[in-house]
């Protein structure tokens, strides 16, 4: 082989080297970058579920307070009129079209 060919096989080899190590430190920052993403990834899931949690506790607080106002108020209607049936039933479903249907307000999860 000639001088100027062994010289260019040295550049090319030269050249392979700072590439490979360009090459392994970009990998290095991408596996970093990579790291924090998931750890963000993680951190957020977990804020997530929290509130999917609260909202549920919250859903069914409100649920159970919706029925002990319905309760109530029924207990109210029937002392205030009595028992007639006619009446009773006229004033639930005229209450029951006035109170608040809980579930309209929640995204049901299926």
């Amino acid at each position: 082989m000639t001088d100027e060919r062994l010289e260019r096989i040295e550049s090319i080899l030269q050249a392979t080297v700072v590439l490979t190590q360009q090459n392994r430190e970009d990998i290095a920052q991408l596996t970093g970058e990579v790291r924090t993403i998931a750890g963000s990834f993680e951190r957020t899931n977990e804020c997530l579920n929290q509130f999917i949690t609260q909202a549920e506790s919250d859903q069914q607080f409100f649920r159970n307070e919706v029925t002990g106002i319905r309760t109530e108020v029924k207990r109210i209607v029937e002392h205030l009129f009595g028992q007639s049936p006619d009446q009773e039933e006229r004033l639930a479903k005229s209450l029951a079209k006035s109170l608040i249907n809980p579930n309209q307000f929640f995204i049901q999860r299926r």
